[in-house]
Order: structure tokens, then C-alpha cells, then sequence
């Protein structure tokens, strides 16, 4: 299926059959045309329990540093999230 049918069907996903440039057979997000796969790989690599395994050069003190601060950003999100549902 192309895109362009998806679109006129209404579909968010399509698969042309053809592999993605990292050679996955999956679905295709029409909105950005970016493969699924990929962006769950992308997702699992951006993980806060990924660090190490993704950046196994960086220091300690640097793992630590960036677990902070992911933890940090998603609490500002709780945070907005939060006032957004109060009123």
C-alpha cells in the first residue's frame, strides 16, 4: 500500500513492503514516513535504563549526571501535566 492510500483511508500506518533503510519490514507512520521499528529502537535507546548500555564509555559520574536530569524533566512534565488537569 502507498502513502498517499493510507492518507485516503484514513490509515496512520502503512507498509510498502519494501525494507527501511536499516533493513526492518515494518509499518511506516504516514505522518512522518518514519518506520516503526526504528522508532521503537530509538524509544528503547532513549530509555532512562538504556544508559549504560547505549554509552558504555561514559564515566560514572556522567551516567549519573544524565539520569538526573532525565529524571528531572520528566517530573517538570508530571509537573505541567498535573496543573493542566487542575484547572
Amino acid at each position: 500500500m502507498t502513502r498517499n492510500e493510507a492518507i485516503a483511508r484514513g490509515l496512520t500506518t502503512y507498509n510498502t513492503g519494501k525494507p527501511c533503510k536499516r533493513g526492518h519490514h515494518s509499518e511506516r507512520y504516514v505522518s512522518t514516513h518514519n518506520c516503526a521499528e526504528c522508532l521503537r529502537e530509538r524509544q528503547r535507546a532513549a530509555s532512562p535504563n538504556t544508559v549504560e548500555v547505549v554509552f558504555p564509555s561514559f564515566p560514572a559520574e556522567y551516567v549519573a549526571e544524565l539520569r538526573a536530569y532525565g529524571e528531572a524533566l520528566r517530573l517538570t512534565a508530571a509537573m505541567r501535566q498535573a496543573a493542566a488537569n487542575a484547572g
